[in-house]
């Protein structure tokens, strides 16, 4: 079943797939082509608790292009795909941002009108 994301609490986490105990993952597709991934643990750059590690790029049928999150938000260091250790807050923040965008090809994202 297919569920709406729209913030940290919508996400559901399971075992990362890296196998290592207590890593956890969550992995949604969203709406606009945009497919996410939100991870924590040992490894990774969050604690899976209070902190979290987050990736974003476009679905297969666009190309699977990863989408460059330091440019689209206030977190990051510039040119970064990966965002590390954001807290629940940062995280909800970060897909509230990536839901008004549209992708219009696999390597241009732009707002929504």
């Amino acid at each position: 079943m297919r569920t709406e994301v729209t913030c940290f609490e919508d996400l559901v986490f399971r075992p990362h797939r890296n196998g290592r105990p207590g890593n956890v993952q969550a992995y949604h597709e969203l709406p606009n082509g945009l497919s996410i991934s939100v991870v924590g643990g040992d490894w990774l750059y969050g604690n899976g608790e209070s902190t979290f590690e987050f990736a974003c790029w476009t679905t297969e049928s666009k190309g699977h292009d990863w989408i460059n999150l330091s440019d689209l938000t206030s977190f990051g260091s510039g040119g970064d795909n990966v965002l590390g250790w954001l807290g629940k807050d940062e995280v909800t923040e970060v897909i509230q941002i990536l839901l008004d965008y549209r992708i219009e090809d696999p390597y241009k994202v732009t707002e929504e009108e």
